[in-house]
């Protein structure tokens, strides 16, 4: 512990709690070891990659996050899921009232607004599957595909394509 060392040190946090307390940049890397804790408002620019785990708690009205994407052809979300897990899994037991999956009123008009496309590896699995095991006596339908326009008179509720001699629909 020599004198000078000390000062020294002393020094470097003093200025650097200076300027970062009152606002200001950091230059460089910055190694943070432990848990950091962000408080305040202000907006933030990011082109790197953060590893580990991330957890956005919102206490507020508004939303938690908000992805919003100005660049043409680019997606506003990627997920590049390389394990054998779910890429996304929701969880919403609060939501008793709510719709979990809400898509606003999209503005596509020659593409698909859900499309699940190039499942070509599926073996015994399927595209989609929508189970219900609710015992309430309350009448309700599982699925509903409404085509409420009396004017789109060329447009097909549903249609079923089967290219194979299997069954295209089964009760």
């Amino acid at each position: 512990n020599c004198e000078v060392c000390t000062s020294m040190k002393s020094s470097i946090l003093s200025s650097i709690s200076y300027g970062v307390s009152g606002g200001g940049t950091i230059s460089g890397d910055v190694t943070i070891t432990g848990d950091l804790t962000v408080s305040g408002g202000g907006s933030f620019d990011y082109s790197e990659v953060l590893t580990g785990d991330m957890k956005i708690t919102n206490t507020n009205a508004g939303p938690a996050l908000e992805v919003e994407q100005n660049t043409s052809a680019q997606y506003a979300l990627l997920i590049d899921q390389n394990t054998n897990a779910s890429a996304i899994f929701m969880t919403a037991p609060q939501a008793s009232t709510t719709n979990l999956i809400d898509v606003d009123t999209p503005s596509t008009t020659t593409a698909q607004v859900l499309y699940l496309r190039n499942c070509n590896a599926l073996t015994s699995g399927g595209i989609l599957n929508m189970t219900s095991n609710s015992g309430s006596t309350t009448a309700r339908n599982l699925a509903i595909i409404a085509n409420n326009n009396i004017a789109s008179t060329s447009a097909t509720v549903l249609k079923l394509e089967q290219n194979s001699p299997a069954n295209s629909f089964t009760i």
